[in-house]
């Protein structure tokens, strides 16, 4: 069963939230509601947590720290955040969420929001399978920040480097919805971009990809689709 998590300080707002979410997913699934940071925190040590809706600005922690804590404790963590202001969405995105709603919140986006993060944990088992080195091996899509192409090579950027004897169309090919192609040598999980600019994508890892001048507006546009579209 899907464990849902919903934190803001407004009691009004919170209720608001519990019944649009009850509206938007039809799978097997249990919702915990909290105003108290305390307390969210006390349920993620003894409880899993599959997606967390929370609120930004909230009293003492804010939304994003409190992401941040919770990640700590269960890294698969789903975030979608919550807030009136569009001031917080550069700081909000180092915490790595898959979307950012701003309020008053519409039901449709809410949903839109809610089918990434079960596509997301649907995907969580998805690998990529290779042959390196006379050995085969599943990498765990999920971890993969990005793939470089070197001469004949593919490395791939996981947990570890793998190297790989290929062409990076053909890994383009076996990897699922979610990676983008910003250059030529590069191909790039959304869910670990943090920001673009520049002509650059900064990851949350802190790594810096290249984006072709020509590819530029396109790969910005689709990960703003992946961060929930307008914000």
């Amino acid at each position: 069963m899907l464990n849902i998590v919903i934190v803001d300080d407004n009691a009004v707002l919170l209720d608001s939230i519990i019944n649009l979410t009850a509206e938007s997913i039809n799978i097997p699934h249990s919702t915990s509601a909290f105003s108290s940071v305390a307390e969210v925190i006390n349920f993620a040590q003894k409880d899993k947590i599959d997606i967390l809706i929370t609120d930004i600005k909230m009293p003492i922690v804010n939304g994003i720290d409190l992401s941040q804590i919770l990640r700590e404790l269960q890294p698969a963590l789903q975030i979608i955040f919550i807030s009136n202001y569009t001031t917080y969405v550069e700081d909000a995105f180092s915490a790595g969420p898959i979307y950012y709603l701003l309020k008053p919140i519409s039901q449709e986006r809410l949903k839109n929001a809610l089918d990434l993060a079960i596509q997301k944990i649907q995907r969580a088992n998805d690998t990529l399978s290779i042959i390196t080195k006379g050995n085969a091996e599943n990498i765990p899509v999920h971890s993969i920040k990005y793939l470089e192409s070197k001469k004949r090579y593919v490395y791939i950027f996981a947990n570890n480097c793998v190297q790989v004897l290929a062409k990076l169309d053909e890994m383009q090919e076996k990897l699922p919805v979610g990676f983008i192609r910003p250059h030529k040598s590069y191909l790039v999980n959304l869910s670990w971009v943090k920001s673009i600019s520049n002509y650059k994508i900064k990851l949350l890892n802190g790594i810096y990809i290249p984006c072709a001048k020509s590819r530029y507006k396109t790969v910005k546009e689709q990960i703003i689709k992946f961060w929930g579209g307008k914000l």
